[in-house]
């Protein structure tokens, strides 16, 4: 099982499309991809499972929203949820995808604020969650602390993990999944959070991959995907 979380930066998955062979992934979650609402044109949070269905389901998002900012629109292009099920191989997951504005818009906290209420919803407390997405926010990994450091920590303070690749652990590196001119940084993130043991083994990779003092990406899109491998 792979799934592939990756910010198409307002690009189809046809950026993609000579890779996919390669990468061989079940679900691609993508954040402001051209896949568009029903009647809408806005770019889009999505899902895109192995039977090339888009998957959006927000739902329980709007329905938590409505009822603390009934006076706002829901902005249902930052969300998308999805239950995978597979009998044979006994993984069972919801995957929620994500897309949090930058911290210069309105929309930033409401958004978080509407995550977290529902990641604490007591449907999900006994359900293994897989959290996806760009995050626009990094994690304190020296210095002082970063733009969204204090909402990623609340992430960790629910029980989700954060996974990262083999070399990243062993060498103490964080990949970048994004630059600002030479500054890399990482604003995509994949968080875990198991109520049962569904898998044996965690993989990580990514798309393109990550080559040492690089300074910028050489993909259509400016983010680097994140591959994440359920064994």
């Amino acid at each position: 099982m792979k799934i592939l979380c990756m910010n198409l930066n307002g690009n189809k998955d046809d950026i993609l499309s000579n890779e996919k062979d390669n990468l061989k992934c079940d679900i691609y979650a993508y954040q402001e991809s051209k896949y568009a609402l029903p009647e809408k044109t806005r770019i889009n949070t999505v899902i895109i499972g192995a039977d090339n269905i888009i998957h959006k389901n927000v739902n329980n998002f709007k329905d938590i929203w409505n009822e603390y900012f009934p006076w706002l629109t829901f902005p249902e292009n930052y969300f998308s949820e999805y239950d995978y099920i597979d009998v044979n191989s006994k993984i069972i997951f919801k995957l929620i995808n994500v897309h949090l504005a930058g911290f210069w818009s309105e929309k930033r906290h409401l958004l978080e604020f509407v995550l977290l209420q529902r990641l604490q919803q007591e449907e999900l407390q006994n359900l293994n969650v897989i959290l996806v997405g760009d995050f626009n926010a990094q994690k304190k990994y020296s210095g002082k602390k970063t733009s969204g450091t204090l909402f990623l920590e609340k992430l960790e303070n629910l029980g989700f993990d954060e996974k990262f690749s083999t070399s990243e652990e062993n060498n103490n590196l964080v990949v970048p999944t994004y630059y600002n001119h030479e500054d890399g940084v990482r604003l995509d993130h994949i968080y875990i959070r198991c109520s049962h043991d569904f898998y044996n083994n965690v993989e990580v990779n990514y798309y393109p991959a990550y080559s040492d003092n690089e300074m910028s990406i050489e993909c259509a899109s400016d983010h680097r995907g994140i591959i994440l491998e359920l064994n």
